[in-house]
């Protein structure tokens, strides 16, 4: 039986003529500043009487893995770029990574009870915006009565003051981790839903869960600290001038418009060992093997570089 891994690879978005360029930088930001977790947002409606409600938006933070037989990498590379980056199955485990959960989409002309995971993933949702509600209330520290503004257009003023909407939450939280902490894994969690497959064209059913995702997600915290970081405003210099129309894009997030690069975060370490020292070698174009050895023993990373033809 063939050995499997876990593979992140890239560069995705690039002409042939600019993937050794690109992969080589991106390589070497891995290299010296670690995992760079992008943001993405997915749309998901539920099915309601009549047809499908409005979307949702929701908001995730992550970088990629495929589990793969080797024999299977180059048709990845394919799609997804000619360098790779591979880790045994228990080393990326440890780095934190979890499968993805692939929920299918609502679709206007359903059958029985196609779309109940999208009805799911709605009150689930619910249930994070509830929370950050709770967390705005423990911000404030006016002692006036309650206002809660809904959506930005509809406001109710309670009979109850700031002060003992803050007491009751306390109460409520007794002996359960602080609300934000709550907020941060169900955000977490979220960052692990994935949808099937594409409903436009419908041409390839199922075909993002076929990908065998795995992710590594922002929120995720070790001895009661997070894992990632911001970004350095060189670091978002470099992105930028790496792939401007993607990180430079505003995009609308649920707490408003950002550059996507602004809303990315870094895995740098993990018990104080580099990221890529768990991998066990990265695989790329048999014109970048030389650059590529020397930018990670100039990052102190003793990690075995192939070429695409001698891992074939």
């Amino acid at each position: 039986m063939a050995e499997r891994f876990f593979y992140h690879s890239f560069p995705q978005r690039s002409e042939r003529n600019e993937a050794l360029e690109k992969g080589l930088a991106i390589l070497d930001s891995i290299a010296t500043s670690g995992f760079l977790l992008t943001p993405g947002i997915t749309e998901w409606r539920e099915p309601r009487e009549g047809g499908l409600s409005d979307p949702v938006r929701l908001a995730s933070k992550s970088i990629s893995f495929t589990e793969l037989e080797s024999g299977e990498l180059s048709r990845h590379s394919e799609r997804y770029g000619p360098f790779a980056i591979q880790f045994p199955i228990r080393k990326l485990l440890a780095l934190g990574a979890l499968p993805v959960i692939y929920l299918p989409p609502a679709r206007a002309q359903r059958q029985g009870l196609e779309g109940v995971g999208s009805t799911f993933l709605f009150r689930v949702g619910e249930i994070q915006r509830l929370l950050e509600r709770l967390v705005t209330i423990e911000a404030l520290d006016q002692d006036d009565r309650l206002l809660v503004v809904h959506d930005g257009d509809e406001t109710t003023e309670t009979t109850i003051t700031v002060g003992a909407a803050k007491e009751l939450i306390e109460v409520l939280g007794r002996r359960h981790q602080p609300v934000q902490q709550l907020l941060n894994a169900l955000r977490a969690f979220l960052s692990l839903v994935h949808i099937t497959e594409d409903i436009e064209g419908e041409d390839d059913e199922l075909k993002h869960y076929r990908e065998r995702e795995w992710r590594i997600v922002s929120g995720i915290a070790a001895q009661e600290s997070d894992t990632t970081r911001d970004l350095t405003d060189e670091e978002k210099d470099r992105l930028i001038a790496l792939d401007r129309d993607f990180f430079s894009y505003v995009e609308e997030f649920p707490t408003g418009p950002r550059r996507r690069v602004d809303k990315c975060r870094m895995m740098e370490r993990l018990e104080n060992e580099p990221v890529l020292s768990y991998a066990s070698r990265v695989i790329v174009p048999a014109d970048a093997a030389t650059n590529a050895a020397s930018s990670l023993e100039a990052a102190g990373l003793s990690l075995q570089v192939i070429s695409q033809e001698e891992f074939q």
